[in-house]
């Protein structure tokens, strides 16, 4: 009984968890709230009690906080960003204590908060938004309060939508009813190029294709994906044809005029006249490289304010993608940190994903996302997702749990 109870919190917790409230601070997802108030009393709690693997996860994001409060004292600035940066840091420490307090419980915790955050998606679109979706709103001419989801580019609204149909409708059918394997191949193919043609969601487009691969790979040729998690050089050569194979159908629909003028003109001026290829607009280390190249280790502070004139058109330095942004506000400790969190998450996946059977194919499909938003997207839509898929990678590095894990999952 205490577990469905816990199973239950994980699930609020995830539903909260892209649901944001104002504040004398700005707005703050729900779930980011309950970390802070959790969090620490969990972190004094299991003190002593956190494995190795937890404690070393822990270490690294407290010294990405405390970098990031040196960083912005260093630069000075605005008092207000410089602690809405330090929280923002802070409260990743917070999460992750209270992912790993979730799991601690039961592994299961992972489901349910995943099941919550697509939902939570949703209903971001109606109430409770955050502030990319008003500026995205904002730009299509939103008005007042309410539903926001008619203003807002077909990037935001199908990807949303289609990730809820995965993780909040597929996947729990799959691991509880088990439904074909078949359904949710046509669910990830259907999903790829019904955003490809509705808004252009390259990157969107990319994850489900690459998903359903995998999907296709584990439910028919279960031999193939093994011997490819023993032996990465073959694994990496593999995943890198398929997304050559990806990209070169996105470039044959958009360089077609398939995807409309809008999206021709995107491809043409992003992908084809530019220096960025592959990248298109997702360049931000190419970008900011001048200004690590000469300040590495502090950063510029949360404000991300370009106080040396190395951005000729803009007043800011790019911080588009988690990494990167993390390494130009708050210094080399952000890098560190994300860096960890690749290295983890790769981890994982060679080491121990084959075993969570059923839920193999959709962790690779959430794996996927956190690790393309940590590489090129904003960190901020994903915090209580990426927190919570770092906090499985280093509980699941005890034999003993992973020992239960397989042992309720395979009965």
């Amino acid at each position: 009984m205490a577990n469905r109870w816990i199973l239950f919190f994980a699930f609020l917790c995830g539903v909260v968890s892209s649901l944001f409230v104002s504040t004398p601070f700005g707005r703050v997802a729900m779930f980011d709230m309950i970390a802070y108030f959790l969090g620490p009393i969990m972190f004094l709690y299991y003190y002593r009690r956190f494995s190795r693997s937890e404690r070393c996860l822990l270490t690294f994001s407290f010294f990405w906080f405390l970098w990031t409060c040196y960083s912005n004292w260093w630069r000075g600035g605005n008092l207000q960003t410089a602690m809405k940066g330090d929280a923002i840091v802070f409260n990743v420490m917070c999460m992750l204590v209270t992912c790993i307090f979730l799991l601690k419980k039961s592994y299961k915790a992972f489901f349910w908060f995943v099941v919550g955050a697509g939902i939570s998606n949703v209903i971001s679109l109606y109430v409770f938004q955050n502030g990319a979706l008003l500026y995205f709103a904002d730009r299509g001419g939103f008005e007042g309060t309410g539903g926001i989801q008619d203003y807002l580019l077909e990037k935001q609204v199908y990807p949303i939508y289609a990730n809820a149909v995965f993780v909040s409708v597929l996947f729990p059918l799959r691991v509880l009813m088990h439904i074909p394997w078949f359904t949710v191949v046509v669910g990830c193919v259907a999903s790829a190029f019904t955003l490809l043609f509705k808004g252009g969601s390259r990157s969107n487009f990319g994850i489900f294709l690459v998903t359903a691969a995998f999907v296709a790979c584990y439910a028919y040729f279960r031999g193939l994906i093994r011997a490819g998690m023993k032996n990465m050089t073959f694994f990496i050569i593999a995943g890198l044809l398929l997304c050559y194979v990806v990209f070169s159908v996105y470039s044959h629909l958009a360089s077609s005029g398939a995807l409309g003028e809008g999206e021709y003109g995107k491809y043409m001026e992003q992908m084809v006249d530019s220096e960025r290829g592959f990248l298109g607009d997702r360049d931000d280390l190419f970008r900011a490289w001048p200004f690590l190249k000469d300040h590495p280790i502090v950063g510029a502070g949360s404000s991300a304010l370009d106080r040396w004139g190395y951005m000729e058109e803009a007043f800011f330095l790019p911080g588009h993608s988690a990494l990167v942004g993390a390494w130009v506000q708050n210094g080399i400790a952000g890098l560190i940190f994300w860096l960890y969190a690749l290295y983890l998450m790769f981890e994982f996946m060679r080491k121990r994903m084959l075993f969570f059977a059923n839920w193999f194919p959709f962790l690779v499909y959430q794996w996927v996302i956190l690790v393309w938003a940590i590489l090129f997207s904003p960190f901020g839509g994903q915090r209580g997702l990426t927190c919570m898929a770092l906090a499985l990678c280093v509980i699941t590095q005890s034999k003993k749990y992973m020992d239960e894990v397989q042992f309720d999952l395979t009965r």
